[in-house]
C-alpha cells in the first residue's frame, strides 16, 4: 500500500497561491484564511529548502502575479489596508527567498521596489515591527546592488552606466532611511529617529531634489508634535526642517514661512529659555518669506509685552489689518489680545482703520460691540464715551446699527449705569442711561424697556435733586406704563420732595392698586421703603396708608409684625396728639392680627421661642394699656384683656405673666357685667356665659400659678 507524503511548505505556499490568484478570489469567503494561511508559509522559507526549478518558476510567477492582483485591488478600492500588507508581504518575501543567494541587478531592483511599498503598506496600518524586517531586508539587498554594481564596473572593459546605477542606489538608500525615521518616529524613538534622518541628509548632497521631501518629513514630524502638545520636541523637529529648507535654492517661500510659523507657535507653547525672541525670530523671518495674516497675529501677539513701546504693537496691528485675508473673526480675537494686554488706547487709534475694513460687511455689528465692549474695560472711560457718542451720531445720521448691535450696546450702557448708580455717581448714570435713550427711535410706549430706562433716569435726577428732570422722565415712563409700582414710587418720591403731598397721596393709591394687582415681592418692598419716605417726612397719613397696604398683602411673617408696630405707634400718638379721631376697634383689629401672625409662624416653626416672645410681650403690653383706657367703653375693655389674655399664653412663663393671666380674666369678667347691665346690650346670656368661662380659665391659671412657684 502506497503511504502519501505530507506536502513541503513551499508546495503548500503553491497552492494557496493559486488559489489567492485566482479570477475573483477575493470575493470567496476563505480569502482571509487564505491569505493568513500564505504569510505563515511565506515566512517558514528558508534558504536550507531544495526548490525545484520548476517549482522555484511556479513560485516567482505566482508571487508577481500576486502583487500585480494586489495593486488592481487597491486601485479598485476592494481590499482593506491591513490585507494590503500582508498580500505585499506575501509577494516580497517569496521573491526575495528565490533571490536570496544571487540575483541579476535587474531582480534586486525590483525586489527593492516591491520592498518599499511593503514597508509604507505595513506603516500605513502602523504595524512598525513588520515595517522595520521589511526596511532590514531592503538594505541587505541594496548592499548586495551595490556590491554587483561594483563587481561589473571593474569587470567590465569600457565605461558603462554602472556610476548612475550606483546611485540609484543611493537614493534607494535614502527613501529606506525616510521610512525608517518615519518608523521610529511614530515608535516614539525619537532619538532613533534623528539619527535616521541625520543619515539621510548625508546622502541627500547628492540628491538635491529630494532635499524638498525629507524637509516636508521633518515638518510631518513637527506638526504631529505639536498635536500631540509635544512642544520641545515638535521644535528640534521644524528647525531640522528649516535647516534642510535653507540649502533648497527653489524652495517655495510659502512652505518655508508655513514652518516657520508653526515653530514660533512650538516656542511660544514651550516656553522655553529664550522663547519669546526665538518665536518673534521666526514668525518675524516668516512674515518677510510670506507675509501670512496667521503670522502677522502671531507677532501681534508676541509683541503684546509690557517692554514693547506702543508704536511696534500698532505697527503690528496695521499691517494685520491691511492684509487681503484679514477677516471679521480673525479681528474679533486680535481686539481681544490688545484688550487682554491693556492696549485700549492702540486700538481707539486704529478704531476708523478697522471700521473702513468692514464697513461694507454685514457682521461688522460684533467689531463695533468688541471695541465699545475693550473701551470700557479701559481704566479712563474717555475712549468708551467718544465710542459711544460717534456711534449714537452714526446710528442716527444714517449708518444705524443691526438689532442685535443695539441691544448689546444697551446691555453695556446699563450696566455701566448701574455700576454707578451703586457707587452713587449718580451723574455719570444718567449719562450712560442717557446715551442708551439717545439710540431709541422715538419715546412711544411700543418701545421696549423704555419705560423703564425712564424711571432709572428718574431716579438718578432724583438723587442729583433735579426735580424738574426727574418728572419729565417719570411721565414718559407712566404714559408707556402707568400700572407699574416703580414709577408711581419715583412720583411719590419726588412729590413728597417737591411738598406736593396731594399728588404724593394720589400716587401711592395707585401704587398700593399695583400692589393689589399683582403681589410680587418687590412691589411689597417698595410699599416699605414709601412709608419709611413718608415716615421721615413726618406725613402720617401716607405713611399709614402704605402699612396697611404692607400688613394686608406681604407674606413675609416679620415684614407684617413690623409693619403693625408701626402702625400701632402711628395711632397710638394720633391719639395722644387728639390730632384726629381714632377707631379703637381698628387698633383691636390689627393687635388681633398680630397676635394669628405670631401664633401661625410658632406653629409652623417659622419663628424663634425668643422672637416669639418678644413680639408677643410688645403687643401684649400695647392691648393692655388700650384695655386700661377704655373706661367708658366696657365692650373694647372686655376685647383688649381678652386679647391681652391670648397674646400672655405666647409669653415667656413667669410669676409675673401668670398674675397678669388672672388680671385679665378678672377684668374681662368685670367688663362682661358692666355690659349685661345695660339695656341696649340683648345677649346677655351670652356674657354671663362668658363670665362663666373666665371664672374657670381663673381657676386653671390659678393652678398653673401655684404650680410654676413649687417648681421653681
Amino acid at each position: 500500500m502506497d503511504v502519501l507524503c505530507p506536502k513541503l511548505p513551499y508546495q503548500q505556499l503553491l497552492d494557496v497561491l493559486q488559489e489567492l490568484c485566482q479570477v475573483d478570489s477575493e470575493l470567496q469567503e476563505n480569502w482571509t484564511h487564505l491569505i493568513e494561511s500564505a504569510l505563515t508559509l511565506a515566512e517558514s522559507l528558508t534558504q536550507t529548502l531544495c526548490v525545484d526549478v520548476e517549482s522555484r518558476h511556479n513560485l516567482e510567477k505566482l508571487a508577481v502575479q500576486l502583487w500585480n492582483k494586489t495593486v488592481i485591488l487597491k486601485t479598485k478600492e476592494n481590499i482593506k489596508k491591513q490585507l494590503y500588507g500582508q498580500l505585499r508581504h506575501i509577494s516580497f518575501q517569496v521573491i526575495a527567498f528565490l533571490n536570496e543567494s544571487g540575483g541579476d541587478p535587474a531582480s534586486l531592483k525590483k525586489q527593492v521596489m516591491m520592498g518599499l511599498k511593503t514597508a509604507r503598506a505595513w506603516i500605513d496600518v502602523k504595524e512598525f515591527l513588520c515595517a522595520e524586517h521589511i526596511l532590514h531586508s531592503v538594505q541587505e539587498i541594496i548592499q548586495r546592488l551595490q556590491r554587483s554594481y561594483v563587481q561589473i564596473k571593474n569587470s567590465a572593459e569600457t565605461p558603462g552606466d554602472e556610476d548612475k546605477l550606483l546611485s540609484n542606489t543611493a537614493k534607494d538608500l535614502f527613501y529606506v532611511l525616510c521610512l525608517k525615521a518615519e518608523v521610529k518616529f511614530l515608535q516614539g524613538q525619537n532619538a532613533e529617529a534623528i539619527t535616521a534622518v541625520k543619515k539621510a541628509e548625508e546622502i541627500m548632497s547628492s540628491f538635491p531634489d529630494e532635499a524638498f521631501n525629507l524637509s516636508m518629513l521633518c515638518y510631518n514630524f513637527g506638526v504631529d508634535c505639536y498635536q500631540s502638545k509635544d512642544y520641545s520636541t515638535g521644535v528640534s523637529w521644524l528647525r531640522e526642517s528649516c535647516s534642510i529648507n535653507k540649502d533648497i535654492v527653489e524652495s517655495s517661500p510659502k512652505i518655508q514661512a508655513r514652518t516657520l510659523r508653526l515653530l514660533a507657535n512650538c516656542y511660544i507653547e514651550a516656553k522655553c529659555e529664550d522663547w519669546r525672541e526665538s518665536a518673534l525670530n521666526a514668525v518675524t523671518l516668516a512674515n518677510q518669506k510670506y507675509p501670512h495674516v496667521a503670522g502677522l497675529y502671531v507677532r501681534l501677539q508676541l509683541l503684546l509685552e509690557p517692554r514693547e513701546s506702543d508704536a511696534s504693537v500698532q505697527h503690528a496691528l496695521e499691517e494685520l489689518i491691511h492684509h487681503p485675508n484679514f477677516d471679521v473673526d480673525l479681528c474679533i480675537n486680535a481686539l481681544r489680545l490688545l484688550k487682554n494686554s491693556q492696549r485700549s488706547e492702540t486700538v481707539f487709534n486704529m478704531r476708523q482703520e478697522l471700521l473702513q475694513r468692514f464697513e461694507r460687511q454685514e457682521n461688522i455689528g460684533i467689531v463695533l460691540v468688541t471695541l465699545l465692549d475693550t473701551f470700557l474695560q479701559a481704566p479712563h472711560m474717555s475712549m468708551a464715551h467718544s465710542f459711544a457718542e460717534e456711534c449714537i451720531t452714526a446710528h442716527n445720521t444714517g449708518r444705524r446699527l443691526e438689532d442685535a448691535t443695539l441691544k448689546q450696546f444697551h446691555i453695556f450702557f446699563w450696566t455701566k449705569a448701574a455700576q454707578h448708580f451703586e457707587k452713587k455717581e449718580y451723574e455719570k448714570a444718567a449719562t450712560w442711561y442717557n446715551y442708551s435713550l439717545s439710540l431709541y427711535p422715538s419715546m412711544s410706549a411700543s418701545e421696549p424697556n423704555l419705560a423703564k430706562l425712564q424711571r432709572n433716569l428718574a431716579n438718578c435726577y432724583f438723587n442729583l435733586g433735579e426735580h424738574t428732570k426727574a418728572l419729565a422722565a417719570i411721565e414718559v415712563s407712566e404714559r408707556c406704563d402707568p400700572r407699574d409700582a416703580h414709577t408711581q414710587f419715583i412720583i411719590f418720591k419726588v412729590s413728597l420732595e417737591q411738598g406736593n403731598f396731594e399728588k404724593a397721596m394720589g400716587s401711592l393709591k395707585l401704587l398700593v392698586e399695583c400692589v393689589e394687582n399683582d403681589l410680587e415681592a418687590a412691589d411689597i418692598n417698595i410699599i416699605c421703603v414709601a412709608a419709611q419716605t413718608a415716615l421721615e417726612q413726618n406725613r402720617t397719613e401716607l405713611a399709614l396708608l402704605a402699612l396697611e397696604c404692607l400688613v394686608s398683602y406681604s407674606n413675609k411673617v416679620k415684614q407684617v409684625l413690623t409693619g403693625l408696630m408701626c402702625l400701632l405707634r402711628l395711632l397710638l400718638k394720633q391719639m395722644e396728639n387728639n390730632s384726629t379721631s381714632v377707631d379703637k376697634k381698628q387698633l383691636m383689629c390689627h393687635i388681633r392680627t398680630a397676635f394669628n401672625k405670631i401664633l401661625s409662624a410658632r406653629d409652623q416653626g417659622k419663628m424663634p421661642t425668643a422672637e416669639v416672645e418678644e413680639d408677643a410681650t410688645w403687643f401684649m403690653r400695647i392691648a393692655w394699656n388700650l384695655a386700661l383706657q377704655c373706661k367708658d367703653d366696657p365692650f373694647c375693655m372686655k376685647e383688649f384683656f381678652n386679647l391681652c389674655f391670648q397674646l400672655l399664653s405666647l409669653c415667656p412663663q413667669t410669676a409675673a405673666n401668670f398674675h397678669r393671666h388672672q388680671n385679665c380674666l378678672i377684668m374681662s369678667c368685670a367688663a362682661c357685667l358692666q355690659l349685661a347691665r345695660e339695656p341696649q346690650y340683648k345677649p346677655q346670656l351670652d356674657l354671663l356665659e362668658e363670665v362663666l368661662q373666665h371664672i374657670e380659665e381663673y381657676r386653671q391659671a390659678e393652678k398653673r400659678a401655684q404650680n410654676f412657684l413649687c417648681s421653681t
